[in-house]
Order: C-alpha cells, then sequence, then structure tokens
C-alpha cells in the first residue's frame, strides 16, 4: 500500500511528467503521474507491472489555479482524490515492485520524455509533495486538501523545497505492510 499526494497548478495545456518512479519507457514496474495532451488539463496516474497496467484521471485543472491530487493504492485497487472529493475508483492492477525500479522518485523526469516527442518538461508548479508508505483514508485525503491537518502516520517522505524541475530524490517504499522508519529525501 502507497500514498503519493501533492498540490498542483499549472500555466497551460500540454503533456507534461509531474511525479514519477520509472526506469524506462514502456510496460514494466513504474509509477507515472503526467498532464495528459489527449484530455488536456487532466492529470493522470499509471501504474504498471510486468503484466499489467492502468492509467486514470483525476479532475480537470484549469490553467493557473491550484488543486490537490492523491492517488492512494491499497492492495490491488486504487482510487484518485480531486481536492478531497469523494475518489475516483481506478480499479485494480496486481503486484507492484517498487524495489525492482532502480531509479528514485523524481520529479518531471521521465524516461518517456526521450522517446515520446509530444511530452515536455513539467512547466508550473508543485507543492506539498507526499508519499506515504500507507493507504491514507478518504477522510485523511480531505484533510490534507483541505489543510485541517497534516497526517504524518506512515508518511515517507516529503519532498525539500529545494528539489525542482528534473530533481530527483531518493526514498525507499517498501511493498511489505511493515512501515520502515522515516527517512530524510535525499537531492541528487
Amino acid at each position: 500500500a502507497f500514498t503519493i499526494a501533492f498540490y498542483l497548478r499549472k500555466p497551460n495545456p500540454g503533456k507534461m511528467f509531474l511525479v514519477g518512479k520509472r526506469d524506462s519507457c514502456g510496460l514494466g514496474n513504474h509509477f507515472d503521474s503526467f498532464l495528459s495532451d489527449t484530455t488536456p488539463g487532466t492529470p493522470r496516474f499509471e501504474l504498471a507491472n510486468p503484466g499489467d497496467s492502468w492509467t486514470a484521471g483525476g479532475a480537470f485543472l484549469p490553467d493557473n489555479q491550484w488543486r490537490h491530487y492523491v492517488m492512494v493504492r491499497n492492495g490491488s485497487n486504487a482510487r484518485v482524490y480531486t481536492d478531497g472529493d469523494d475518489g475516483l475508483n481506478v480499479g485494480s492492477i496486481g503486484t507492484l515492485n517498487f524495489s525492482a525500479i532502480a531509479a528514485p522518485f523524481g520529479i518531471s523526469v521521465s524516461p518517456c520524455l526521450q522517446s515520446d516527442p509530444r511530452a515536455r518538461f513539467f512547466k508550473g508548479e508543485i507543492d506539498e509533495l507526499r508519499i506515504y508508505n500507507r493507504a491514507l483514508t478518504a477522510a485523511e485525503a480531505l484533510a490534507l486538501a483541505s489543510g485541517e491537518g497534516v497526517v504524518s502516520s506512515g508518511s515517507v517522505a516529503v519532498a525539500p523545497a529545494e528539489v525542482g524541475m528534473g530533481g530527483q530524490f531518493v526514498v525507499s517504499v517498501p511493498a511489505s505492510a511493515v512501515p520502515p522508519a522515516p527517512t530524510t529525501p535525499m537531492c541528487s
């Protein structure tokens, strides 16, 4: 189980990579989030393993406005929350092995930038990026979006402010249910 949450604001439409953990462009174990060019202004979340993948979108993101997105994976089910809404159940996927992915989590660093001529680096702002080694509840997703409380239990990493576009930070999100001790993100 894991959760990735962040606020997002973009200046204009187009396919732009956001936060991801991926070694190569193609099927295989990976997580990617990006702004879609087929449904402009819509963030997409993609999880894949060697035999299965799914992609689902969050709610439309108008230009120059902030929205909060939370992608929760619990077992084989996943859900995307936008601004703490009820959550769009985006389906299921089998095992996702993060430890098999050598690349660290990064901001706008997908290897697909080199192979997809429509893709480009993210031009916008990402704020309060959080990665949890557990599935947040709907109430916790709402608390993050509304600013009513900081959900810290199970927080593995919060990207430091100095990580800019194209920056990478190292974090380990284990597949096991046993939470590790919190780690400090490191820029590289």
